[in-house]
């Protein structure tokens, strides 16, 4: 039970006059008891992002470019390289003795609450300077590490193997109309693939909205190649 239920309760059983005069000490309690909660969500973010660093800096050390380069995708078969990469990230976190949850199956967020503060990693690998998130919308809550497989350019500098540490927002912040866009599809959910307004439509075909999100990280690429 909070302090603040505690004294309220206390409260019901004193004089009305006395109530009149115990209201402020309430009304402070409550909002102590609202910073003391902001302050423990903005301390367990920060503990997150520490986690998540020292995750990344491990992976630096135990995943190498040759072993990213050897994950390049081979007649369109991406899960075989995912899950290569799934493993190698599972080893780094058994290695550094972390506990974690791992999702399904074409699940978002690969890895969950590791190290039991909440911490949620997804594993991305590409071949090329986009990313695809099908249809999870990138958000501040999950952490990236993006495998980016090298290649050789004829009029370019070549692109090493590398890996990306990025939060959601790092991919979200410049797209303001994605909340826009959510909205449109739910609409669409809505109006055809669900409830009352579905079972009304004639005909046999049957339908189902469905975005795919996507990124272009030539930005995230060329800031990690300077920084090398």
């Amino acid at each position: 039970m909070s302090a603040a239920l505690t004294i309220r309760n206390a409260i019901d059983m004193l004089q009305v006059s006395d109530r009149k005069h115990l209201q402020d000490l309430i009304d402070a309690l409550k909002l102590r008891e609202s910073v003391l909660k902001t302050e423990q969500i903005e301390m367990t973010t920060t503990d997150r992002r520490v986690l998540f660093d020292e995750i990344c800096a491990k992976v630096d050390l135990l995943i190498t470019s040759e072993f990213i380069n050897s994950t390049k995708t081979c007649a369109g078969n991406t899960q075989t390289s995912e899950r290569q990469i799934i493993q190698k990230v599972r080893d780094v976190l058994d290695s550094m003795g972390l506990s974690y949850k791992e999702a399904g199956s074409q699940q978002s967020k690969d890895f969950r609450d590791i190290g039991d503060i909440g911490l949620n990693i997804e594993i991305k690998k590409t071949d090329s300077e986009t990313v695809y998130f099908n249809d999870t919308c990138p958000t501040k809550d999950i952490f990236y590490l993006v495998f980016v497989t090298g290649k050789q350019f004829k009029r370019k500098p070549s692109r090493p193997a590398m890996c990306l540490y990025l939060n959601g927002l790092d991919f979200t912040k410049d797209s303001p109309w994605l909340a826009e866009y959510i909205a449109w599809i739910e609409d669409g959910k809505n109006r055809f693939a669900r409830g009352e307004n579905k079972k009304a439509l004639p005909g046999i075909m049957e339908v189902y909205p469905r975005p795919t999100f996507k990124a272009n990280i030539s930005g995230f690429i060329k800031d990690k190649i300077a920084k090398t």
